[in-house]
């Protein structure tokens, strides 16, 4: 068909000899490649669409509500209006705590440093340009771990608002692998080494609630686990989220 893709991954005309194959290998470009490589995918991410677009699907979720955790996401198993208990149900979802504090950081905190940094030196407060200076004050100067970090969040989550794709989730996993970074950056600058204990204690408390959730429950999750509902959206214990 005219939109299919063939890659051949290797190939060898036998009559030539292995050796006479391998010496007329033609050089190619790493960015030719690279760039075909992504041209692809995002033409085969652009075909994984809704069958019915005006259709609600419980598992979807848009990325800007990603960093807050409003829709985690059905794994498994999830019979309505409840589970067989024979059934394992996994619900996907991270740590609040983490997650939230991560978001905040991602979000609010570093985008409004570089702007509180642009207007610094719109006064005048810095001389010379002010990308330049934005960079040299904000950025490499005091927090340079933390302004990659969230440099390789933002180009890990922010092409998700340009696919044309279906989304879940999932996909704010690499991004959320960098926010946490970020998080533990942030952390360590910031708060004394005798009050940790206490964010420590919190974080453990909250994976210990939510284990059942990453490692699998077999009884009624409707029920049992409603008590983990901490916001309206979730649908654990059920909620207009369930709604097809």
């Amino acid at each position: 068909q005219a939109d299919d893709y063939w890659r051949v991954e290797y190939h060898v005309n036998w009559a030539e000899g292995f050796d006479n194959n391998m010496q007329g290998k033609v050089p190619t470009s790493f960015i030719e490649n690279l760039w075909a490589q992504n041209k692809i995918m995002a033409a085969a991410n652009a075909e994984l669409t809704p069958a019915d677009p005006d259709r609600y699907d419980v598992l979807e979720s848009s990325p800007w509500s990603w960093p807050f955790l409003l829709y985690p996401m059905r794994m498994s198993m999830w019979d309505p209006p409840s589970v067989a208990q024979h059934n394992m149900v996994v619900y996907e979802i991270g740590n609040p705590l983490l997650w939230w504090a991560s978001a905040l950081l991602c979000v609010f905190v570093y985008p409004l440093r570089l702007v509180l940094a642009c207007i610094r030196l719109k006064r005048g407060r810095y001389s010379g340009s002010v990308v330049v200076r934005a960079v040299q004050a904000e950025c490499f100067q005091r927090r340079s771990r933390g302004w990659v970090l969230w440099l390789a969040w933002a180009l890990h989550y922010f092409p998700f608002f340009l696919m044309r794709r279906v989304t879940y989730l999932h996909h704010y996993l690499p991004a959320l692998y960098f926010a946490l970074l970020l998080l533990a950056v942030e952390l360590d600058a910031a708060i004394r080494r005798n009050h940790r204990i206490v964010i420590v204690l919190g974080t453990a408390a909250l994976y210990y609630c939510f284990r059942p959730c990453t490692y699998g429950w077999r009884q009624n999750a409707v029920t049992d686990l409603a008590h983990l509902q901490a916001l309206r959206w979730w649908n654990i214990g059920g909620s207009a989220h369930d709604a097809a």
